[in-house]
């Protein structure tokens, strides 16, 4: 009966292995990059509005480079 509690406790050990370690490592990295990127804790205040308006402007700044838009444009306001 001892030899079953064993087995069970090491098939436990071993299936909860892999798990606990990635669980270590991303805390450990969590920690880390908090460390590294609290220097630049500006840099993360500013990038949140930027992520925020991206998706309403980004197609704007991607019309403007475009010429096409802007003779398809042009011609449909000359033709109304």
């Amino acid at each position: 009966m001892a030899a079953f509690g064993i087995t069970v406790l090491l098939n436990a050990g071993l299936l909860l292995f892999p798990d606990v370690a990635c669980l270590g490592l991303m805390i450990w990295t969590s920690g880390f990059m908090v460390l590294i990127l609290n220097p630049s804790r500006w840099l993360v205040i500013f990038i949140g509005p930027i992520t925020l308006c991206f998706p309403t402007v980004s197609p704007y700044i991607l019309m403007s480079h475009d010429r096409r838009v802007f003779k398809f444009f042009r011609s449909w306001i000359k033709a109304r």
